[in-house]
């Protein structure tokens, strides 16, 4: 009940920044539990990265699609004139 009392008369700006830090925090804590976890199961590593690679290979794919699609909808006739492909 005291928090809330104090946080109702921090100014907005303040309550911003605590909750950066609590954030923070949590990442901090899940960040240290994710090292334990190496540690006690080192293979986990690889399927860490595997999973971040195909996620990062799924992102880039999306995006050049999306990207692709844009410019055929979208067409730039100054841009046409410099590059033709």
């Amino acid at each position: 009940a005291r928090d809330s009392l104090f946080s109702a008369q921090l100014p907005r700006y303040m309550l911003v920044q605590k909750a950066y830090v609590e954030t923070d925090m949590i990442a901090g804590i899940v960040l240290i539990l994710a090292g334990l976890l190496l540690v006690i199961y080192p293979p986990l590593l690889s399927l860490i990265v595997a999973v971040v690679l195909i996620m990062v290979g799924a992102a880039l794919t999306a995006i050049a699609w999306q990207e692709r699609k844009l410019q055929r909808h979208y067409r730039n006739p100054v841009v046409e004139f410099f590059i033709r492909y």
